[in-house]
């Protein structure tokens, strides 16, 4: 087999994907090329397949195509345009604007030859040649079919002829290369038993549940093509033989045989077809006869690798899943193993590989040129492969590398590798019990890698309702999922302490400190709080709340709700009577632990949200010592008092340290108009992955005001959205930066979909507003698409629109332009701005100044209530 019939099955596995692809093999088999395997123009150095039904003027070959040249990595390909002493004018300037499609070549001989380098693929992984296609072959048809001259492209007829020459060669060829044939094997039964097996369900009613039925199914198909045998199979020459199948079942080629075409509308419309196809027929053949098709065996590829390699990659890969939110089954990803090579690809593109090659084990996606080993990826996203070795460099990587991934998973509705994908690399992903087999050591006893993270955009690009929409219920359970003692931590962890005293003493009736120190509420509370004096915090709480009839208590600050009482032996006791009428919620408090009883349709938040601003601080983030402020008139006049009090990143920090088996998350809206350096104070080390409790580089530190030991758990994930228009990402605190990854979210006008008001497209109208406003300022101040979606949802979207202008789009504008109605003209058009000229001698007092002063035209916002659906149409309408 030559390199030829290896580009030949690409390219009609390309044209399954795409049927208007035609191509032109050679044609006439002068010095017996077709029996040595040249199926192209070319031979054994290189193969050039013609793309455009011209001759290369005094070349023999087509004027423009591909051209492929084997080497030791595969094939490298080229697109070459050449047209060597051509006279014809007209072609001459088909050929110029030909070159045009591409963004960069080479030109060579005089300018008669221009090449366009491709990539290198090889036959199980053509990647970048179906992708150079996907973006180039649709402007070349374009060029092709607005030139003058006709038929430049293959007609179907003709690639029909060429191709069914081609493969009759290709098989007699094979043929005479077996020096010990093997007969054929008829897998019609064990092809049979193999639909009962793995079919999808909804194909029973036409195969039946016998092996005899689905043969009789078979055998009917195979009765509308009398020249053909499918289910008589040489194993070694099973590629071939698939080709042919394929070929047979192509949406073009069955098209020749109506019998077949009413048969299969007949049966569901495509079962009939569908069972002969990729994901049945070719499938059984793979599994049974193929070789190159069949997955490599996954734990055969892991042998490949030390354990430190294994555990590094998966622990990326896990974070790659968690931060997309990636699941099992999706059909844009692909698994693939081999020897020496573990990898994630994305539609058509390599993710992250683990591929030991020139000291650099480690292959990643990045969406910048982060060093010189640098290698591009062809194709409209123009994306880069970087290798590393040091496990370090991951970090700096990675913020690059995750915006890439979000581009290509935007981009991406299936990948056309997905046959190639090794279900079993692929489960021990998701699942981690299920890769524990495969090693050495546990990952699950590890816990998942916490996710620091920014979601960044211009305003109105719906961050906040991504968090809201995509993540929040990803920290929400169900009530019957929590147990009765995780039911108790949250009950005390919400009760201050008089309210745990007040429920022991319900217990207790009477009892002196000691006894009531030891009842489980309390212990429970001393166990989630910062006290360091809770006896003396249980002596102060009871004499706060002791009613004022007491003659054992000398305090005058008391606080409602009064209803404890001291007796003269200093036993404490509570007067229910004052709890059933001042605060009865303490018998429901008591009741839903003693007698917990889970609510399947209660839930319960493991998050915190909060919003960051200026007067934000350490001590509402943190910790800090806060006033005790009075709650009733009597208390004014009394003495202020302080506390230690936890804030809300510490009690989220604390909450999940003590619920290990569930996930939490805090939420921090507006991250950059706080002061984020003060605010996280020394933590903005301790939320590093490997810095957080039970990680290999743990640390913890000594809290200022409480003292406490402190550390970050790692089932904390720390999420934040800011405004690029307030400030930009560049402009975060480096120590922020490199602790978080960040996710660009753009205006998105393919939201809006084709919405119109009025003969206005909305996603029309958005472009051309941000077009506009990038070009006299920059991308990170365009315009959100959520504002125009408030109009899509809108009863009356006319209205809405115009309020949308109102009150959204022209404040932004001016506080972008600072009252610049210049600019806001060039973006809105004249019809939203007037032109005022000013007379200075009307303007002015009479005064013999020594200076004139000329007067430039005022430009002003017209009235907003001027503004209506005309104006509106006009910013798309330039008019």
């Amino acid at each position: 087999m030559t390199f030829h019939q290896d580009i030949l099955s690409i390219l009609l596995e390309y044209r399954q994907q795409q049927p208007e692809f035609n191509f032109i093999c050679r044609q006439r088999n002068r010095g017996e090329k077709f029996e040595k395997g040249f199926y192209f123009q070319g031979n054994e150095h290189y193969a050039f397949v013609g793309i455009i039904d011209r001759s290369g003027g005094i070349n023999m070959t087509r004027s423009a195509g591909l051209a492929f040249f084997p080497n030791s990595d595969g094939l490298r390909f080229n697109f070459e345009i050449v047209h060597k002493g051509e006279k014809d004018q007209l072609l001459l300037d088909f050929y110029k604007e030909l070159r045009t499609v591409f963004k960069e070549g080479e030109e060579t001989e005089n300018n008669e030859k221009f090449i366009v380098s491709g990539g290198i693929i090889t036959k199980n992984n053509p990647e970048q040649l179906f992708q150079f296609l996907d973006t180039y072959f649709p402007k070349i048809k374009a060029v092709c079919r607005n030139s003058k001259i006709e038929n430049l492209l293959i007609s179907n007829e003709k690639f029909d002829n060429i191709i069914k020459n081609v493969l009759a060669y290709s098989n007699k060829s094979n043929n005479d290369l077996d020096d010990n044939p093997v007969n054929a094997i008829n897998l019609k039964e064990e092809f049979a038993q193999w639909l009962l097996e793995n079919a999808p369900e909804s194909y029973s009613y036409y195969l039946g549940n016998s092996i005899a039925s689905v043969v009789q199914r078979l055998n009917e198909i195979e009765a509308y093509f009398p020249n053909q045998s499918f289910f008589e199979v040489n194993p070694q020459k099973v590629d071939e033989f698939i080709r042919e199948v394929q070929f047979t079942f192509s949406k073009k080629e069955r098209n020749k045989y109506p019998d077949f075409i009413d048969y299969d509308n007949h049966h569901s419309n495509g079962i009939p077809k569908a069972i002969m196809g990729k994901k049945n027929y070719v499938r059984f053949l793979n599994e049974k006869l193929g070789e190159d098709e069949k997955p490599f065996d996954f734990e055969k590829a892991l042998s490949f690798f030390n354990e430190e390699e294994i555990l590094f990659y998966f622990e990326f890969l896990d974070e790659i899943v968690q931060q997309f939110n990636l699941q099992i089954g999706d059909e844009r990803l692909v698994f693939t193993c081999g020897s020496k090579y573990l990898n994630l690809n994305i539609g058509q593109r390599f993710i992250w590989r683990l591929k030991p090659q020139n000291q650099n084990d480690y292959w990643i996606i990045s969406n910048s040129k982060l060093d010189d080993s640098y290698i591009p990826f062809d194709g409209p996203v123009r994306h880069f492969y970087t290798t590393f070795n040091e496990h370090s460099a991951l970090d700096e990587i990675k913020p690059f590398t995750f915006g890439a991934i979000e581009e290509e998973l935007r981009r991406t509705s299936k990948s056309g590798f997905r046959n190639h994908n090794n279900t079993e690399f692929e489960k021990a992903v998701f699942d981690k019990e299920f890769r524990a087999k495969f090693l050495k050591t546990k990952p699950m006893s590890a816990p998942s890698i916490p996710l620091n993270q920014i979601l960044y955009g211009p305003p109105g690009t719906g961050k906040t309702y991504y968090l809201k929409d995509n993540l929040f219920e990803k920290y929400i359970s169900e009530e019957t999922s929590i147990s009765a003692e995780q039911h108790f931590e949250s009950v005390v962890s919400s009760c201050s302490w008089w309210q745990v005293i007040a429920i022991a003493l319900l217990d207790k009736e009477s009892a002196k400190v000691s006894e009531i120190f030891e009842h489980e509420w309390i212990q429970k509370k001393v166990e989630l709080s910062n006290s360091k004096t809770v006896r003396a915090t249980i002596w102060g709480q009871l004499q706060s709340h002791t009613i004022d009839e007491c003659e054992f208590v000398n305090v005058s600050n008391r606080r409602p709700p009064l209803i404890f009482n001291k007796t003269e032996d200093s036993h404490w006791e509570i007067l229910e009577e004052r709890v059933e009428d001042l605060v009865p919620e303490l018998y429901e408090l008591k009741d839903s632990v003693e007698n917990y009883n889970p609510n399947p349709d209660n839930i319960v938040k493991h998050y915190e949200f909060v919003t960051f601003h200026q007067s934000f601080s350490y001590e509402d983030f943190i910790e800090g010592i806060k006033p005790l402020l009075p709650e009733t008139d009597e208390e004014q006049g009394a003495d202020l008092g302080y506390q230690i009090k936890d804030g809300i990143f510490k009690n989220i920090c604390l909450k999940a340290e003590k619920d290990p088996d569930n996930r939490y998350a805090i939420f921090i809206d507006e991250i950059n108009r706080g002061n984020v350096s003060a605010i996280f104070g020394e933590l903005i080390t301790l939320i590093e992955s490997d810095k957080r409790k039970g990680a290999k580089n743990e640390l913890t530190t000594t809290l200022p005001y409480s003292k406490d030991e402190f550390g970050v758990p790692q089932n904390l994930d720390i999420y934040g959205t800011m405004n690029t228009a307030d400030r930009s990402v560049e402009a975060l605190d480096t120590a922020l930066r490199r602790r978080f990854s960040f996710k660009e979210m753009m205006p998105n006008p393919i939201k809006l979909g084709d919405f119109e008001v009025e003969s206005i497209n909305l996603s029309e109208l958005l472009d051309v507003i941000n077009a506009r406003v990038e070009a006299l300022y920059d991308r990170d101040h365009t315009i959100g698409h959520s504002y125009f979606y408030k109009v899509k949802e809108s009863d009356d979207p006319k209205e809405k629109l115009i309020e949308v202008f109102k009150d959204n789009i022209i404040p932004l504008l001016q506080e972008y332009f600072f009252g610049d109605y210049t600019k806001i003209g060039l973006i809105l058009g004249e019809q939203f701005i007037e032109t005022n000229d000013q007379n200075g001698e009307e303007l002015f007092a009479k005064f013999d100044a020594e200076v004139e002063y000329s007067l430039d035209k005022k430009h002003s916002l017209i009235p907003l209530e001027e503004i209506d659906i005309k104006k509106i149409r006009s910013i798309i309408n330039n008019a």
